[in-house]
């Protein structure tokens, strides 16, 4: 298990952070953390996760997630081969780690840091209320 940290001379570099979540590793940095998930287990703790995609983390084949505090903010579908990313407003401190979490897959292209083939934003607003108290 890596040990990460975001702050301070000792905190992980853009491309730890890349290396870490493209491959998978399973991680820890205070209230942030990825895990690797067996296949067909069940999740069940989706945090502050709304209803629609905790259902969908649940009934999918989700591979490895990124939580922040118990929230699922980022997950691998193992079937689907895509990042799922619900575009969920939460408190300052997890609209960091999703910041983190989306710019570890993005890909620089020499100009412009652009998304991947396989991260699945699709038919998701770019805000969705939190619903339930902020973290």
């Amino acid at each position: 298990m890596r040990e990460l940290r975001f702050y301070g001379k000792d905190r992980a570099s853009r491309e730890t952070w890349e290396q870490i979540i493209s491959q998978m590793i399973p991680f820890n940095a205070g209230a942030m953390r990825g895990r690797v998930v067996n296949q067909g287990a069940w999740v069940d703790n989706t945090g502050q996760l709304p209803p629609e995609y905790a259902k969908e983390i649940r009934e999918g084949n989700p591979e490895y997630i990124v939580f922040s505090y118990e929230t699922p903010i980022m997950w691998h579908d193992a079937v689907t081969g895509k990042w799922r990313f619900p575009r969920v407003k939460y408190s300052a401190t997890t609209s960091s780690h999703q910041q983190h979490a989306e710019y570890a897959i993005k890909i620089w292209d020499g100009e412009k840091w652009r998304t991947p083939d396989n991260f699945d934003d699709s038919g998701i607003p770019d805000e969705v209320p939190c619903s339930g108290p902020y973290l």
